[in-house]
């Protein structure tokens, strides 16, 4: 599958701090915003790139190793 830029520096953040982020974090870390960045995490999950997690307000990410 080819990556968009969005994806690409979504992964690589997620990638570079080798542990769960929430969307908020990701977003800061990427320079997009909170929507953009959860739109496209999204995606990467239902592709089953990345797994998520809610832990009360906030969603925490990080990356497949299966």
């Amino acid at each position: 599958m080819e990556f968009n830029n969005v994806e690409k520096r979504i992964i690589n953040v997620l990638y570079q701090h080798q542990s769960a982020l929430s969307t908020s974090k990701i977003a800061k870390y990427t320079g997009y915003s909170y929507n953009t960045v959860k739109k496209y995490l999204t995606n990467l999950h239902k592709q089953k790139y990345v797994r998520y997690k809610h832990y009360g307000n906030a969603i925490y990410w990080w990356l497949r190793e299966d």
